[in-house]
């Protein structure tokens, strides 16, 4: 028995059964980022877009349905994967949306495990693979259309372009209809036709002699020709078709002058929150290096052996942040041509690995009680006190606010700050548009600015609250008591908790909206001191503070007010 062990010691990666187990214990980590409770701003938004769908069977049109400031900016160009995530939201709710991402990331570990198996990649190299990319996609790691793109990517460059073999009618059919879906969830697909076109690049510089004596080969370059053909005629198989370019780069210009999430991965703010994405990349680029010194290999007629790819995928995941999925490619070409050697190559350094991975991405024991669809009726206690779903994460959302405008049914132009458009459009669906929602392409970056002057009330707030024409202000209570308040005379409290303040403004629509809120106040009494300031002011009157906006709870009559069978 001692001898035994001392082998076992002394050769781990001889017990080959085990060893195939490594990749899939490294998809736990992966796992446990996707249980986490919903965060993120965007989820709610695609749900409703894809559930509007849905009930309508068509296309979002012009002017949106959803966002009141739509100015005709913006495009179905992941329409698909919002259907999906909308018809999933409306069978399962929040909870079912965290069991299809869990079915997503599954997907693209067993796309990116089955990649590296065709490269010729060891085992414990896979597992190595799968470990540092989820290190690299966990901060990115949503409920949202490019999570589909990650999976399909992966699929297409991965293992379709990359495939060593030749491609017959039946896999042109395949990876052409796996590209259309691909280009109909997630704009992800134009990069397809660019590593297809590399893949034509390696060909001809591998065919370099006989070009220059004009004895071209064109055995040599037929697959990767067809490849590209394959290709760039399934990404314009989409609604938008070429326009598909023109609306990325469009998107890309917007969205990188509003949000740190679309700079570069070597910007400042990313050396500081996540280092170890950016110790990954320089990693990989070393790997790659040292990858591309070492003697060619025999000709190839997949994607990898070049590097031209891997170099090509570094720049792109360096330059678009969430898009990092493509290191794949990277990480492909490298084990393929530098395999796992010395101590990482050890079972030990990769146990350690993984525990460690476990130990962060581990969601707390709690969650696990918030895994199943939950339905509430509208009656419900829970649901009007506006207790979350718990696979929402309910600090990132306006749930008791939210309620409350749902109950009142407030009539009148929203601001809301445009993190919360997503969920607010989801909770108030029938009967109220938003100002933003997270696509900024549809009213444009001059709207996006003038909503974030008037939720700091800066200078010309005045003048935009009477352009835009707002009636309901959201915001969250920590912003509001930092900034000064709207005109007291003309808004009214309706509603704050510890989250968020809803103020209605003295329009058009007051004496409706007057009126709902007492009903809303009389209806449940035990709420009444929600619609009050819990503060009072200290000090002189020198200037207006927040609390100064008088509360609509007041204008009511007494008995309305402090009445009501306190079920809310």
């Amino acid at each position: 028995m001692r001898g035994m062990l001392n082998h076992m010691a002394r050769s781990p990666l001889s017990y080959p059964k085990f060893h195939n187990v490594l990749p899939w214990l490294a998809c736990l980590p992966l796992v446990f980022v996707a249980l986490q409770p919903i965060a993120d701003s965007d989820v709610p938004m695609h749900a409703t877009v894809g559930r509007w769908m849905v009930e309508h069977r068509a296309l979002l049109p012009t002017p949106d349905p959803l966002v009141w400031t739509d100015r005709g900016g913006d495009r179905p160009h992941e329409w698909l994967a919002q259907v999906v995530i909308g018809a999933a939201a409306m069978v399962g709710q929040w909870a079912a949306l965290r069991w299809l991402l869990v079915s997503m990331v599954l997907g693209c570990a067993v796309a990116l495990l089955r990649a590296g198996k065709q490269q010729g990649i060891e085992p414990l190299g896979r597992a190595w693979l799968l470990l540092g990319w989820t290190a690299v996609v966990a901060p990115h790691v949503a409920m949202r259309p490019h999570v589909f793109g990650w999976l399909l990517a992966i699929a297409v460059l991965g293992i379709g372009l990359g495939d060593p073999q030749l491609w017959c009618k039946r896999k042109i059919a395949l990876w052409f209809c796996l590209t259309v879906l691909w280009a109909n969830l997630h704009s992800s697909a134009l990069v397809a036709p660019l590593y297809a076109g590399i893949g034509v690049a390696q060909a001809l510089w591998s065919e370099r002699q006989e070009l220059r004596s004009g004895n071209w080969r064109l055995q040599a370059l037929r697959q990767p020709l067809l490849r590209l053909v394959v290709a760039a005629v399934a990404v314009l198989c989409q609604p938008m078709g070429v326009g598909m370019i023109a609306y990325v780069l469009h998107s890309q210009a917007i969205n990188g002058a509003l949000s740190d999430e679309w700079q570069p991965l070597l910007a400042a703010d990313v050396w500081a929150e996540h280092p170890g994405i950016v110790a990954l990349w320089a990693g990989l680029l070393a790997w790659t290096v040292a990858a591309l010194l070492r003697p060619a290999q025999p000709q190839h007629p997949g994607l990898f052996p070049g590097g031209l790819a891997a170099l090509f995928a570094l720049a792109h995941a360096a330059i678009t942040r969430r898009m990092t999925v493509f290191l794949v490619v990277t990480g492909l070409f490298a084990l393929r041509r530098w395999p796992l050697t010395g101590a990482v190559g050890s079972l030990p350094a990769f146990a350690a690995a993984l525990a460690l991975a476990g130990a962060v991405y581990a969601p707390p024991a709690q969650q696990f009680a918030a895994l199943w669809p939950r339905q509430w009726s509208a009656s419900a206690p829970h649901t009007a006190t506006g207790a979350a779903d718990t696979a929402l994460d309910a600090r990132s959302f306006p749930v008791k606010a939210a309620a409350f405008l749902q109950h009142t049914g407030l009539r009148g132009r929203l601001l809301n700050p445009d993190p919360w458009g997503g969920y607010l459009s989801w909770q108030l669906y029938d009967h109220q548009q938003v100002f933003l929602d997270g696509r900024w392409l549809l009213a444009g970056e001059q709207a996006v600015r003038d909503g974030l002057t008037m939720q700091v009330r800066g200078p010309t707030a005045a003048r935009l609250f009477a352009d835009y024409g707002i009636e309901i202000l959201i915001q969250r209570s920590s912003d509001y008591l930092q900034v000064p308040p709207p005109d007291p005379s003309q808004w009214r409290l309706g509603w704050r908790d510890a989250r968020a303040v809803v103020l209605v403004r003295t329009g058009p629509n007051w004496p409706h909206n007057l009126q709902q809120i007492c009903q809303f106040f009389g209806r449940f009494g035990s709420l009444a001191a929600h619609g009050r300031w819990h503060l009072q002011r200290l000090g002189p009157r020198t200037a207006a503070a927040p609390i100064d906006v008088p509360a609509a709870i007041e204008l009511c009559a007494a008995s309305t007010a402090t009445s009501g069978d306190g079920n809310y």
